[in-house]
C-alpha cells in the first residue's frame, strides 16, 4: 500500500478501534491478525485487523473473513500475547513522513506498548516496544541493527509516494471491503503466478533430464547397429587369416556379397586371431545389451510423452485451481520416475544392475476418480513418506489409537468418496485391520511436527478432524485392483 492509502487506512482505523479490546493474535507466513471486540463493529463486536509484511505488498487493512490461526504459533505472536491480550487500542496512527504505522495500546488513555510496523523498503520490519522506556521486546525483520533489549530508534526516512490511493474515492460504507477485495485479488493473482511458476521449473527439470537420457539412449542404439558390422569383419578377417600378418595395422579384403574391397582397421599390437576374437566379443555384448537399451528407450519416451503432458496442461493453465488439478498427476511422475543422471553411455547404465529398483516407502494406490493415495510400508517409511513425499497441502490420514500406516492423498481438496477410500486404506493397514469399523485422523501435511527423540513413526498432529470407517471388502477389492508398489 502506498503512504496515501496507509495514511486513509489509519485514520479509518484509529476511528473505528478507538475504545477497541485486543481479544485475538495469531500469526501466518508474514503476517499479524489481530482480533478486536469493538463498540463500531459489524457483527457481534468483532473487528478483526491483519498487518501483511510480506517484500511484494506490505499491507494494514480490516477484514470480515479472519483466517484460522496455525496449531503452533511463533515466539513473536506469544510475546504480543502476553502484553496485549485484554489491552485497550489508545491510538492507530502513521508517521507524518513515511510508511511507519504505530499501533498504540494500554488502560485508559495510558499507553503501555506500541506495535511498529515499518512498511519501508524491501525489507518491512516489525517491532514490540515498551512506551516509556522505548526498549525494544520483540522484533520481526532482516534489519541488522536495532536488536532487542536496545532502545528503538526510527530508520532513514525513505521516499514516498504520497498522490497514489486506488480507495480514496470509496464510500465510507465499503471502504474496507474495497481494500480486502482488491488484496484478495492481489493475492489470489500472485498465488496463481508463483504456483504455475514453481509448477513449471520442476517439470521442465524432469523434461531436461529425459531429454538428455533420451538423447543417450539414441546414441547408444546407434552403436548397436553397427554390431552387424563387427561380426561382418570378424567374418571377412577369419575367411582371409591366412593372407593377414601380425603387426598389420589394417586388412584389405572382398566382400563375400559384393566383391568390393573392405578396409578394416587392426590392432598392431594383437594376433590376427585375437583382432577376430575381440570384434565378436564386441558384437556379442552389443546383440545382449540392444534388447535393454531399446526397452529403456521406449520407457523414456513413453516418460517425455507423460511429463510433456503436464507441462501443456500447466502452461494453459489459467487459474490456480486449474494449476491444483495439474499438481498431483507431477507429484507422482516425480516420485515414480527417478530420472538417472545423463552420464557415461546408458549402455552401462542398462547393463549394471538396472533391474535393481530404489525403494520406496509407500504403495500407491488410485481412487476412483484417479487421485493418487499413497500408503506407507513401514514405521521409518511413514516418517519418510509424509516428510519427504508430501506437499503442505496434501490430505494426510491415520487411524486413531492404533499402529500403522500413515496414508497421503495427493491433493489439497479431496472429493468425500476419495476421503473414504483413503480412510478405509488407514483402516486395513493398521491393527484395526479386522475390526468392523475405526476412527480416522484427518489432517494436512503441513500440520504434522516430527517428535525428537520419539518412538520410530510416531508423529504430533493438529488441525485434526476425525471420521469413523466401517469395513468395507467391496472398495478394498477396487483399491487393490489399483495397487502399485
Amino acid at each position: 500500500m502506498h503512504y496515501a492509502e496507509l495514511e486513509q487506512m489509519t485514520t479509518q482505523l484509529n476511528f473505528d478501534l478507538s475504545g477497541a479490546r485486543v481479544e485475538q493474535i495469531s500469526d501466518g507466513s508474514n503476517r499479524i491478525q489481530f482480533g478486536f471486540k469493538a463498540l463500531n463493529a459489524k457483527e457481534k463486536g468483532r473487528f478483526f485487523v491483519v498487518v501483511d509484511f510480506r517484500a511484494t505488498h506490505l499491507d494494514i487493512y480490516a477484514t470480515e473473513h479472519p483466517r484460522k490461526a496455525p496449531a503452533v504459533p511463533q515466539a513473536f505472536t506469544m510475546l504480543l500475547r502476553k502484553y496485549l491480550l485484554n489491552e485497550t487500542v489508545c491510538a492507530v496512527r502513521i508517521a507524518h513522513d513515511d510508511r511507519i504505522v504505530f499501533f498504540e495500546f494500554g488502560h485508559a488513555d495510558a499507553v503501555r506498548h506500541v506495535l511498529i510496523a515499518e512498511l519501508t523498503g524491501r525489507n518491512p520490519n516489525i517491532f514490540f516496544i515498551d512506551h516509556e522506556t522505548q526498549r525494544i521486546l520483540g522484533r520481526i525483520g532482516k534489519s541488522p541493527d536495532r536488536n532487542v533489549n536496545e532502545t528503538y530508534t526510527r530508520p532513514a526516512n525513505a521516499e514516498t509516494m504520497r498522490s497514489i490511493n486506488r480507495f480514496a474515492d470509496a464510500a465510507r460504507g465499503d471502504y474496507y471491503t474495497a481494500v480486502e477485495a482488491m488484496i484478495d485479488e492481489r493475492n489470489a493473482r500472485e498465488s496463481f503466478e508463483t504456483s504455475k511458476t514453481d509448477a513449471l521449473r520442476r517439470a521442465k527439470k524432469h523434461f531436461a533430464r529425459l531429454t538428455k537420457l533420451h538423447a543417450s539412449l539414441c546414441g547408444d542404439l546407434a552403436k548397436v547397429k553397427t554390431a552387424q558390422n563387427r561380426r561382418r569383419e570378424a567374418d571377412l578377417l577369419n575367411a582371409y587369416a591366412w593372407q593377414i600378418k601380425k603387426g598389420d595395422k589394417s586388412a584389405s579384403l572382398p566382400d563375400f556379397e559384393t566383391g568390393d574391397i573392405v578396409q578394416i582397421a587392426l590392432d598392431p599390437s594383437m594376433s590376427v586371431r585375437e583382432n577376430i576374437e575381440k570384434r565378436y566379443a564386441q558384437a556379442k555384448r552389443m546383440d545382449k545389451a540392444e534388447p535393454l537399451i531399446r526397452a529403456r528407450f521406449e520407457e523414456t519416451q513413453s516418460k517425455l510423452d507423460e511429463i510433456s503432458k503436464i507441462v501443456d496442461r500447466i502452461e494453459s493453465a489459467t487459474t490456480v485451481e486449474e494449476i491444483d488439478y495439474a499438481l498431483p498427476a507431477l507429484d507422482m511422475f516425480c516420485i515414480q520416475n527417478d530420472v538417472p543422471k545423463a552420464g557415461g553411455t546408458a549402455t552401462a547404465t542398462a547393463t549394471k544392475s538396472h533391474a535393481k529398483a530404489q525403494h520406496k516407502p509407500f504403495k500407491t494406490f488410485y481412487a476412483a476418480d484417479g487421485t493418487p493415495i499413497l500408503v506407507g510400508k513401514s514405521a521409518k517409511d511413514n516418517i519418510e513418506l509424509t516428510f519427504r513425499y508430501t506437499r503442505g497441502n496434501d490430505t494426510w490420514l491415520h487411524a486413531c489409537g492404533a499402529t500403522g500406516s500413515h496414508v497421503v492423498v495427493k491433493s489439497p481438496n479431496p472429493t468425500p468418496e476419495t476421503i473414504l477410500d483413503a480412510a478405509l486404506l488407514a483402516m486395513h493397514y493398521s491393527s484395526f485391520a479386522r475390526s468392523t469399523g475405526a476412527e480416522i485422523q484427518i489432517t494436512q501435511a503441513k500440520y504434522l511436527k516430527k517428535i525428537k527423540s520419539g518412538p520410530i513413526g510416531k508423529v504430533e498432529v493438529h488441525n485434526e478432524r476425525t471420521i469413523y470407517i466401517r469395513q468395507d471388502e467391496a472398495r478394498i477389492a477396487r483399491l487393490n485392483k489399483t495397487l502399485q508398489t
